[in-house]
Parts: C-alpha cells; structure tokens; sequence
C-alpha cells in the first residue's frame, strides 16, 4: 500500500478491509478523511 509503503500481504487486506467498513457505516467521505483513519489505524498496528 503506498501511502503507508507496506508490501502487499495480508496487513494490506485488513487495512482494506478497516476502510470498507468505515465508508459502509458513513464514517469518512472524502479522501482526506481515509488517509486520515488510515493513518490512526497505522499507528495503533504500530505500522508507522
């Protein structure tokens, strides 16, 4: 994934996964808004 500069793999998958849920349940709408979680999400996963 590039903007967190992972190789593709499983962390990928559940990244995907995290945003899908978040735009399924209206919790971001804008690009700005993913990366955002994104990176929230990164840091706890301790990717970043």
């Amino acid at each position: 994934m590039k903007h967190l500069k992972i190789e593709p793999g499983p962390v990928v998958g559940k990244a995907y996964n995290m945003l899908l849920d978040a735009k399924l349940d209206d919790k971001i709408k804008t690009k700005k808004e993913a990366y955002s979680l994104l990176d929230e999400w990164a840091k706890k996963k301790n990717l970043k």
